[in-house]
Order: structure tokens, then C-alpha cells, then sequence
């Protein structure tokens, strides 16, 4: 079939016995995705998804107490696969986050990522990647944070046993309330 419809659900429970010594905390989380998928050919899939997922955290009381989001996303997204593995994958989309206790700011805008694989001979691959995503922030100042980055990397076969990689990325980090601290606290900036 060219067409196809999927429902997905989720739902997880985690809880911990002694949540003391760090970020360790019980959460909640239930979710479903509806997607359209369309073939436009053999290798290639191209889909609209829409969904929504709502997390109950329970935090230490000092820190941020109990924490709600629900998260709501809608997109398109591309992905070739090639001898089973998938070589391009490209999602874009309007998410928002919204919270109920920790800071004060929720997060509405759109969000993209990406990868791509491409063979340069019998021997070499190089990789691109980039992402423009909002994830959400463990410390009890900040609700979320939104990543930025750009991601490369070559591999190279050489002799029958031994490859050669190199890469390298590029990152940054906006975070969505203002820290109390002497420093920058805003974003961050990271070459790897």
C-alpha cells in the first residue's frame, strides 16, 4: 500500500526507592501520535503526524515540587531507508511545552531536525545533522531549553580492518528563564 495510517501510544512509569543524592525523580507519562504515511517511492516515506504527551513529574519539594507538562507537536517528516538503515531522516514542525509548577515560561515555536548519510565510494561516508529542538529543562529555574546544532562526520574504511572517522560539531543552548548568577547564564556555546 502507498497509504497508511498509524496510532501510537505510550505510557511509562518510573519510580525511584531513594531519590536523595541527585536529579533522580518519579514521573508519569502518557502519550499518543497519529501519522499519515505516504511512499512516494521504494526507499522513500513522507508523513504529517500530530501528538500529544503529558508527563506528571513528582520532584523534591525544596527544589520545584511536583512539575506537569504536556507537550503538543504537529509536523512532516522524510525518511529514506536504504538496505534496512535508515540513511535521511528530516522532521519539521510547530511544538509547544506547557508547565504547571518549576519556572515560569512555557515554550510555543516551530522545531526541526535532520540527518542525512551519504556514500562517497566503496570505502567513505559522511554525515550532516542539524537540529532546532526544545527539550526540557531538570532544574527547577528553567522549564526548558532549546538546542541548536550542527553535526558532521566523515568515516573512512582503510585496509581490511581498521576505519578512520573524524568529526566535529557545533552546538548552542538557549534557556528559557534568567539564572541568578555572576556569569552568562542565557546560552552556551560548545565545539566538540
Amino acid at each position: 500500500a502507498r497509504n497508511g495510517i498509524a496510532l501510537l501510544g505510550r505510557s511509562e512509569i518510573v519510580g525511584f526507592h531513594d531519590t536523595d543524592p541527585g536529579g533522580f525523580y518519579d514521573y508519569d507519562r502518557r502519550g499518543v501520535e497519529a501519522r499519515f504515511n505516504h511512499k512516494v517511492g521504494v526507499p522513500t516515506v513522507l508523513y504529517g503526524y500530530a501528538a500529544y504527551e503529558d508527563t506528571v513529574q513528582s520532584r523534591d519539594a525544596t527544589a520545584a515540587g511536583q512539575v506537569d507538562v504536556t507537550d503538543r507537536r504537529a509536523g512532516v517528516g522524510l525518511a529514506r531507508t536504504v538496505n534496512q538503515a535508515v540513511v535521511t531522516r528530516f522532521v519539521a514542525g510547530y511544538q509547544t511545552l506547557a508547565f504547571v509548577g518549576g519556572g515560569d515560561s512555557d515554550f510555543a515555536g516551530f522545531f526541526v531536525s535532520g540527518n542525512g548519510s551519504f556514500r562517497l565510494g566503496d570505502t567513505s561516508i559522511a554525515e550532516i545533522g542539524l537540529q532546532h529542538q526544545p527539550y526540557q529543562f531538570f532544574f527547577f529555574n528553567n522549564n526548558y531549553y532549546v538546542s541548536n546544532e550542527l553535526r558532521a562526520r566523515f568515516l573512512k574504511q582503510v585496509g581490511r580492518g581498521f576505519l578512520w572517522s573524524a568529526a566535529g560539531v557545533y552546538g548552542t543552548s538557549s534557556y528559557s528563564d534568567l539564572l541568578a548568577c555572576d556569569s552568562p547564564c542565557l546560552s552556551d556555546g560548545k565545539r566538540r
